[in-house]
């Protein structure tokens, strides 16, 4: 985690967790759905355990995001 630049995380959930283990690395993370639309708290669902349609939804909105972001970034 050291050597990341950005940490992006899907939920609050995952941000804690993260933060928990790596406390150096809180400056550096975000919650993804919120670094890509500025939308404060926004946070992606988690589709596990859940049917095909919740995966595909949001395996969408991840690819709109990192197009989005890819741009953002210059890449």
């Amino acid at each position: 985690m050291d050597w990341a630049d950005l940490i992006l995380v899907m939920d609050n959930g995952h941000f804690e967790a993260v933060e928990e283990r790596f406390p150096q690395s809180g400056r550096k993370m975000h919650l993804f759905l919120e670094y890509c639309t500025g939308e404060e708290g926004a946070e992606l669902e988690d589709p596990m355990g859940k049917d095909d349609k919740v995966f595909e939804r949001i395996l969408g909105v991840v690819q709109a995001c990192v197009k989005q972001l890819a741009g953002k970034l210059g890449k």
